[in-house]
């Protein structure tokens, strides 16, 4: 979005939040951007009402994905157009605090977890960040 239109309607939400992003903002993007899964995690338990384990495991995952917190403004703004829009971390050209942040100085060995279906940080966009640091291929798993 911010692309096409620039940062008026991240600016827009925070406004309207009074300063912050809202975490139920937040969250509606986040189920706007596949409505199918939360139709499909609400069949399932309908389908499963009978099985404690599964709607235990759909509570847990309720509790953890539906109460987001809310994000300072500024912070959620810097957010959006540093790492999402202008994908300066992986370009090599963020700053934070006078310095520009080097990826390649990352050496500790790094364990990369992805969902197979996550739609928000998609499998190949976080393991892309193993070519960006500075740890032997042999220390990331």
């Amino acid at each position: 979005m911010a692309g096409t239109m620039g940062m008026a309607p991240y600016k827009a939400l925070v406004a309207a939040g009074g300063g912050n992003m809202p975490g139920s903002a937040v969250l509606s993007n986040f189920i706007s951007i596949q409505p199918q899964s939360e139709i499909s995690r609400q069949l399932q338990l309908l389908e499963n009402i009978d099985d404690p384990t599964h709607v235990e495991r759909y509570r847990v995952f309720e509790d953890w994905f539906k109460y987001t917190q809310d994000i300072p403004g500024a912070f959620y703004l810097w957010l959006v157009e540093n790492l999402f829009w202008k994908n300066r971390l992986i370009k090599g050209t963020l700053t934070v605090d006078g310095r520009t942040v080097d990826m390649g100085a990352i050496d500790c060995p790094l364990l990369l977890l992805a969902g197979s279906a996550d739609h928000i940080t998609p499998a190949p966009q976080l393991f892309a960040a193993a070519e960006k640091v500075g740890t032997p291929a042999a220390d990331v798993t």
